[in-house]
C-alpha cells in the first residue's frame, strides 16, 4: 500500500513540477531548432549527402538528408531529451535528499523500496513523455517542412519507440543509483552528459582496446547512446536485453545501498 501511496504522489510532485514543464518546454525548443538548422543545411547549395546520419549525440544538422520519422527523432530527439529532462530528473531525485524528505519516508515499513521503486516509475513517465513528443513534433514537422517525409511502419515505430523508453529508463537508473549513493546532482549530471553525448564511448573502447577486451564496449550504456540503433537484427535483441539489465542492475543496486544507509 505504502508502494503504490507514494508511486502516486511522486507522480503528482513530477506532474506538478514547474521546472519539469520548463524541461519539457525547453528541450521542445532545442528539438525545434535542431530542425530548423538541418533542414536550412540541406537547402543550402553546399550541402553534401553523405547518405547516413552521424552517430547519435548533440548535433544542430548532420550530413545526411533526414527523411524518415525514426531518424529525425534518433538524430535530434533522443539524445537533447535524454540530457535536458535527464538533468530534471537528477535535481528532482536529490532533492529528496538534500531536502531531508527522505526521512520521512525511510522510517516506514517497506519504505526505503518504495523510495527507489516511485523514482523509476517517475523515469518511465518522463521517458514516455518526451519519446511521444518526440514522434509527435517530429511527424509535424516533417509532414510540413521535409519533402517525400516517411512515416515508419507501426512495427518500426514500436520497436524504436521501446528501445529508446528502455535506453533512458536505464540511463535514468543510474542516475538514480548515483544520487543514492553521494546525494549530489553534479556527478550525475556530468556523467549524463557524457553518455548522452556518446563522449565517454571512445574513452572505454580505448581501455577495452588496451585490455584485450574490445568486445566489453558493446556492453556498456554509453555504447547504445552512440550507436544508430536498427529496428531488426541481433543489435535489436542485444538493445533490449541489456536495457532491461541495466534498470535491473542499478536500481536493486540503489535499494540495497539505500537499505545500508543511515538516514
Amino acid at each position: 500500500m505504502i508502494m503504490l501511496n507514494m508511486i502516486k504522489a511522486e507522480t503528482k510532485r513530477l506532474i506538478k513540477s514547474k521546472g519539469f514543464w520548463i524541461s519539457v518546454l525547453i528541450y521542445i525548443l532545442v528539438f525545434i531548432t535542431c530542425f530548423y538548422m538541418q533542414l536550412s543545411a540541406e537547402q543550402s547549395t553546399s550541402f553534401v549527402d553523405e547518405g547516413i546520419s552521424k552517430e547519435p549525440g548533440f548535433y544542430i544538422s548532420v550530413d545526411a538528408s533526414i527523411k524518415s520519422l525514426n531518424q529525425l527523432v534518433q538524430t535530434f530527439g533522443f539524445g537533447f531529451g535524454s540530457l535536458v529532462l535527464g538533468i530534471y530528473f537528477t535535481s528532482f531525485v536529490c532533492s529528496e535528499y538534500t531536502s531531508g524528505y527522505i526521512k520521512n519516508t525511510a522510517v516506514l515499513e517497506g519504505g526505503r523500496k518504495a523510495v527507489i521503486l516511485s523514482k523509476i516509475m517517475v523515469a518511465l513517465v518522463i521517458s514516455f513523455i518526451i519519446l511521444a513528443l518526440n514522434y509527435l513534433i517530429g511527424w509535424i514537422l516533417g509532414i510540413c517542412f521535409i519533402d517525400n517525409f516517411m512515416i515508419n511502419p507501426v512495427q518500426e515505430i514500436f520497436i524504436d519507440f521501446s528501445m529508446m523508453l528502455l535506453l533512458m529508463c536505464a540511463l535514468f537508473s543510474l542516475i538514480i543509483f548515483l544520487s543514492t549513493i553521494f546525494h549530489n546532482k553534479t556527478f550525475g549530471i556530468v556523467l549524463l552528459f557524457l553518455i548522452a553525448s556518446g563522449m565517454l564511448q571512445p574513452f572505454l573502447d580505448s581501455i577495452f582496446n588496451l585490455l584485450h577486451i574490445s568486445f566489453a564496449s558493446e556492453y556498456t550504456l554509453s555504447y547504445f547512446f552512440s550507436t544508430i540503433l536498427p529496428v531488426s537484427g541481433p543489435v535489436v535483441s542485444h538493445a533490449f536485453m541489456m536495457s532491461i539489465a541495466f534498470i535491473l542492475v542499478y536500481n536493486i543496486g540503489s535499494a540495497i545501498v539505500l537499505q545500508k544507509t543511515d538516514i
